[in-house]
């Protein structure tokens, strides 16, 4: 009777898994899958360690910091983001993810979405590979692109859509006018979140988002999809060792 019971259970199990969920957790470059919303079609969430400019990382730091220690901080910032975007560039090239070939990216609107292709070949012409953090601060950043504008230049990824519009970047800027940081509101980044379930919901499909670590879509999926859309978070490597710093 025992056995029966955990043959029975074993089986149900991996006839529930997701063959999707399962092959991310076997990917080297990922530390944790979760599947808060199970359904297919799915947005794969990618969790993102931003890009931020120069002037975002002096803003957090001291008005009386001197420029040697900002620019440290943001040499610092460049070389986190630039392990968190090979190791997710690895990712998506592999053959179970190269087959969807939809990508939504954060901080995309519709109105650059277009120029988005054409910028992407022109800064990555003289790279093979992601510069050192000195170059990146110096020359053009192909780090401001993201990891779906290495894959648009070097020609392993056909669709890149935008995740944002003007309004909603607005409604959550950190940055004031004067430079100074402030806290946005929650309403805001669920209004925010909401545009972007939507967006991935109305193509029908399977997408991947390259989004922030720190949002989490799982109630807009639920209260806008309704079944209709699961919901898989992929943390890689690298996000999860800055992340906790360990």
């Amino acid at each position: 009777m025992r056995f029966g019971l955990c043959f029975f259970l074993l089986t149900h199990a991996c006839q529930a898994a997701d063959p999707l969920v399962i092959m991310l957790r076997n990917s080297p470059e990922v530390v944790r899958v979760q599947q808060p919303v199970q359904a297919i079609p799915s947005i794969i969430h990618i969790r993102d360690w931003h890009w931020v400019p120069y002037g975002y990382v002096a803003a957090e730091l001291p008005d009386d910091a001197p420029d040697s220690v900002i620019m440290q901080a943001h040499l610092q910032h460049l070389d986190q983001v630039r392990e968190v975007q090979n190791e997710q560039y690895h990712l998506l090239r592999r053959p179970f993810l190269k087959e969807i070939q939809t990508l939504f990216r954060e901080g995309l609107t519709p109105d650059v979405q277009p120029a988005f292709r054409t910028a992407s070949r022109a800064l990555w012409k003289h790279h093979n590979a992601l510069p050192d953090a000195n170059q990146l601060h110096r020359h053009p950043n192909v780090l401001s692109l993201g990891v779906p504008g290495r894959l648009v230049a070097k020609h392993n990824l056909k669709d890149v859509r935008a995740a944002d519009t003007d309004s909603t970047l607005a409604l959550t800027n950190p940055v004031l006018e004067d430079g100074r940081l402030r806290i946005v509101p929650r309403q805001a980044i669920e209004t925010r979140e909401d545009h972007m379930v939507r967006q991935i919901h109305q193509t029908g499909r399977t997408c991947i988002i390259i989004l922030g670590g720190a949002h989490d879509l799982t109630d807009n999926v639920r209260r806008i999809c309704r079944g209709k859309l699961g919901l898989i978070v992929v943390t890689t490597t690298a996000y999860q060792r800055h992340a906790t710093g360990r």
